[in-house]
């Protein structure tokens, strides 16, 4: 019996509505999202690394790159080092202007000499994650909001003078979209201009699993305990949400799980059913974040093979 996307899509929980499962039942669920997610667009799949020549040879080559400038400091896209690292491939890009000072214009001369230079598939954006720094002063919410605009307005006219399709994003961690902290991502997003058109190209999400009891005592780092583990539908289903609400295409700039010690392949199965999840719902580009943070260890060779496998047979997958 043959079933088409709707029928499948009807049989699993949609955004908002996931809820706790046996194993079986979950397996049966990701089972129904792989059939259903492959009859639809696959998202890019990429990510950063901290160590290319691993993830080179143990990854291969990806969809898309992720790459951080901490200020801007190149004047051409050639001088950056994800150019020296993937050429003109599909790249997804951060770097940190003051946003007072690039909303002004103070910074078009050289913004515009580099956006002549970028992949003309580019995703751009200025202070992803955003949040921290307008709590602790470093700017305002207001200032962020006019810099992802006036950012807009140069990329989309980069776009007309040479037929490129850059694309301008907002990039915000994942907590924000529940309103923790008293933040609401709304605050965030730009909006829309006279011609009822979002001012940025994407919402994006940085996505990260809780790392409970990560390097504790039967824990080491790289791997959690297993408890107040979510799946792919409670860790995506409110960002999915917050996108139809502003009507925006989206995308995880930023995705990890770590080992559960208790299952060594959890974490492999969840990476798969991230993808298909985030597959299903329409996501443009799905990222890894193979390196060490604040919070944990997210390294994809953490635990063996199992889940550097998974990530590059779901990049390699049709």
């Amino acid at each position: 019996m043959s079933l088409c996307v709707g029928t499948l899509v009807g049989m699993i929980s949609p955004p908002a509505s996931a809820q706790a499962a046996t194993s079986t039942t979950t397996a049966v669920s990701n089972a129904i999202v792989q059939a259903s997610a492959a009859l639809l667009p696959k998202p890019l799949l990429g990510g950063s690394t901290s160590d290319p020549a691993w993830y080179s040879s143990h990854i291969g080559p990806v969809h898309i790159y992720r790459s951080y400038d901490p200020g801007f400091s190149k004047a051409t896209w050639q001088q950056t080092s994800a150019y020296r690292q993937h050429g003109s491939a599909p790249e997804d890009y951060s770097f940190n202007l003051p946003p007072a000072q690039l909303a002004s214009g103070a910074d078009d001369a050289k913004l515009n000499t580099f956006l002549a230079t970028t992949p003309k598939n580019l995703i751009i954006t200025n202070q992803h994650e955003p949040e921290h720094s307008i709590e602790t002063g470093e700017f305002t919410a207001a200032a962020f909001r006019a810099s992802i605009v006036h950012l807009a307005t140069l990329v989309h006219a980069q776009n007309a003078r040479d037929g490129g399709a850059r694309r301008v994003s907002v990039i915000l961690m994942s907590d924000t979209i529940l309103s923790l902290y008293g933040r609401h991502p709304l605050n965030y997003w730009p909006g829309r201009g006279p011609d009822g058109e979002n001012y940025a190209d994407l919402i994006s999400f940085d996505t990260y699993a809780l790392p409970h009891a990560t390097n504790t005592a039967g824990v080491p780092a790289g791997f959690t305990d297993g408890v107040k583990w979510k799946t792919a539908a409670e860790l995506l289903d409110p960002s999915i949400a917050f996108a139809r609400q502003i009507g925006s295409r989206w995308l995880v700039s930023e995705f990890a799980y770590l080992e559960d010690v208790n299952a060594p392949m959890r974490r492999a199965n969840a990476i798969a059913a991230f993808v298909n999840y985030a597959r299903l719902y329409g996501a443009v580009a799905v990222e890894y974040w193979d390196g060490v943070g604040r919070r944990a260890d997210w390294r994809l060779r953490n635990g063996g093979s199992n889940a550097a496998t998974a990530w590059r047979n779901v990049v390699n997958a049709p």
